[in-house]
């Protein structure tokens, strides 16, 4: 019903549905959201509110190009496999032993790529010149970077782009992904008994926020750590 389907997979292609169960979670996620915001409205006015989500919303929430280009020119978007809906190359592409996921969405980062593979003369390669030349010769520009990066296995190129600043991806299944150190901080296990001799675990979407000291207010901008990653305010507050 949110039309999900019809954009994912890959073109010519049967209907297919995103791996996880995106709308419930989204829901889940949004009605949180939406209750924390009921809280602080609680908190400043001692009124109460009545919190509302859908799967279907949530659903429609994630197809902000598709319903922009939609409402805009009346574009119906179809499915693209891996690639990105307005730029190129930003996608899945083969290697020798696998795939890497790339992303050069800006005519800065496209060029830092080329120079990185030894492919420069497509920077100044009139089909490709431009933003809007590579995502209309999409397929064909694909086709031309696999010839390279098909020659070096994936560790090759991630060790490559990484040393120009790159942070590719790997594709990656989840046998593969889940003794990871990245994966494990990142997660918080759920682990329970099913039987005195059995225990069952599942991952869960970890959110932490630390208390930290620090100097506010007088102009000041005052810190916090959520998620191990420092976020900055141009809020002015005093410490109590």
């Amino acid at each position: 019903m949110s039309g999900l389907m019809s954009i994912t997979g890959f073109p010519d292609g049967p209907p297919a549905k995103v791996g996880v169960p995106i709308t419930d979670i989204s829901a889940g996620l949004l009605a949180a959201n939406g209750i924390l915001a009921a809280y602080i409205h609680t908190l400043k006015t001692g009124q109460g509110q009545m919190v509302d989500t859908s799967l279907l919303e949530a659903g429609i929430a994630y197809t902000i190009w598709e319903s922009s280009g939609y409402f805009a020119n009346g574009d119906v978007p179809g499915p693209l496999g891996s690639a990105h809906r307005v730029s190129a190359p930003y996608q899945a592409l083969r290697t020798k032993d696998g795939y890497i996921n790339l992303g050069a969405a800006t005519q800065t980062t496209w060029e830092q790529f080329c120079r990185a593979v030894g492919l420069e003369a497509l920077i100044d390669d009139a089909r490709f010149r431009a933003p809007g030349d590579r995502k209309a010769r999409e397929a064909e520009l694909a086709a031309l970077l696999e010839e390279t990066l098909g020659q070096r296995d994936t560790r090759h190129w991630l060790e490559t782009l990484g040393r120009r600043g790159w942070s590719p991806g790997r594709y990656t299944t989840w046998p593969r992904c889940t003794p990871t150190p990245t994966f494990k901080r990142g997660i918080c296990w759920l682990t329970w008994k099913t039987r005195p001799w059995e225990r069952c675990a599942t991952s869960g979407c970890r959110s932490s926020c630390r208390k930290r000291r620090g100097r506010c207010g007088g102009g000041r901008r005052a810190w916090a750590n959520t998620a191990g990653k420092c976020c900055w305010s141009s809020a002015s507050t005093r410490q109590r």
